[in-house]
């Protein structure tokens, strides 16, 4: 199965899933939403192609993010193993996305910074708290040119939409943890 058979089976399985979540009829989904019942049927039967079009009116409709239609659905519990979490890296730190399911207004990732290594963050959306809690070692945060020195267990809160950047400044690797919330 290719990405987009994926993704057209997360969408039918989720568009039918938050339906019912709001005792919510096709017909119901269909009124409210302006997307014809039949469209609708095709939809959840796994069949068609949903334009952008009608994935915005139905994500309003159901009053979710687009993003939600279309990502695996989330089963009572899953196991996702460290071989299968998403890392990027960044001058040679490592991220890890802790959150392997989308999750509104909520971000959580894991840094790894080898000694004297460290990275520029981009400023995120306007509104964004941003709480970074050090793990292991130390690292200095900036944010809008004030420096934060924070040692294992230390918490920094601040504004996730200013400008701000993190260092290790030991040798040994430190372990930062930063939550977003929006």
């Amino acid at each position: 199965m290719n990405n987009t058979e994926k993704v057209a089976l997360y969408f039918s399985r989720n568009l039918e899933y938050f339906r019912k979540s709001r005792s919510m009829t096709q017909a119901d989904l269909a009124h409210k939403s302006g997307v014809p019942r039949s469209t609708i049927t095709n939809f959840e039967s796994g069949g068609g192609n949903p334009s952008l079009n009608n994935l915005v009116k139905l994500s309003h409709a159901l009053e979710v993010q687009v993003e939600e239609l279309i990502s695996p659905p989330i089963s009572e519990a899953s196991l996702i193993k460290a071989s299968e979490s998403t890392e990027r890296t960044k001058n040679d730190c490592s991220l890890f996305n802790l959150l392997p399911h989308f999750i509104k207004g909520l971000q959580i990732e894991r840094f790894e910074m080898p000694g004297g290594k460290g990275f520029t963050g981009v400023p995120h959306k306007k509104g964004t708290k941003e709480y970074f809690i050090c793990l292991q070692g130390k690292a200095e945060v900036a944010v809008t040119g004030n420096l934060y020195e924070l040692s294992k267990g230390d918490i920094l809160f601040f504004k996730g939409d200013e400008r701000h950047s993190y260092k290790n400044i030991s040798v040994s690797k430190c372990v930062g943890l930063s939550i977003l919330i929006n």
